[in-house]
């Protein structure tokens, strides 16, 4: 994540990286760092394109949705994965990802505890590294996120 301004507490900040440098390959896995009494919680995703191109941006309002196009949400870290600090697929199983796929972007949104200058960090407060391989396998990974925007009555037949 790079360094940036938390102006306010409990501040939602997302930034993208363009896979550019990998035209194709597969994501198998990743490892997180993430400096516990500044960050909250981070989730993490492959998309086509994010909602800003902006080094960083704030997203509170888009949590979890800042990307357009196709999107896959690979999980992140918690107080609850504070002993593992990585999140791997099985054996068999990846998503292809890089430059020549609708997969292009790796967006991370971070949920900051506290106000944070830049000027006085120095180093990143959250960082991942992504594990990927060349070789296709033969299972691929999509999850899907069923949400309702609207709500069932109560005591009603329909």
């Amino acid at each position: 994540m790079p360094i940036t301004d938390i102006e306010k507490t409990d501040e939602y900040i997302c930034s993208s990286f363009l896979l550019e440098d990998i035209e194709e390959g597969y994501y198998v896995s990743m490892n997180f760092t993430v400096d516990e009494t500044q960050i909250h919680h981070l989730s993490t995703g492959i998309c086509e394109e994010p909602l800003s191109h902006e080094k960083t941006w704030s997203c509170a309002k888009t949590q979890g949705a800042n990307c357009k196009g196709a999107a896959v949400n690979l999980g992140g870290w918690d107080q609850f994965t504070t002993d593992k600090g990585k999140i791997f697929f099985p054996e068999g199983l990846s998503i292809k990802v890089g430059s020549k796929t609708k997969l292009k972007y790796f967006i991370m949104e971070v949920h900051y505890r506290n106000i944070l200058k830049a000027s006085e960090q120095n180093k990143p407060s959250a960082a991942v590294t992504l594990r990927l391989t060349d070789k296709p396998s033969a299972l691929y990974y999509q999850m899907y996120q069923l949400t309702n925007s609207g709500y069932i009555p109560a005591n009603k037949p329909e």
